[in-house]
């Protein structure tokens, strides 16, 4: 049975591996390099103005 810390350091090496949390290591970012080895973007030559959007000036539609 896994133990309290071995636990989270599984659960961070998930998370970290899958996406959702940055990889901390070179372990975590390797594995999340070959898990996302064959992703290809939707989304190809745009561009996300951040500041437009904090400042309101895009609408949704």
């Amino acid at each position: 049975m896994l133990k309290r810390k071995e636990h989270q350091a599984l659960l961070n090496f998930s998370l970290a591996a899958l996406g959702y949390i940055p990889p901390q290591t070179d372990e975590e970012l390797q594995a999340f390099e070959e898990l996302h080895k064959d992703y290809v973007p939707r989304i190809k030559n745009r561009h996300v103005d951040v500041n437009k959007i904090i400042n309101g000036e895009i609408k949704c539609e």
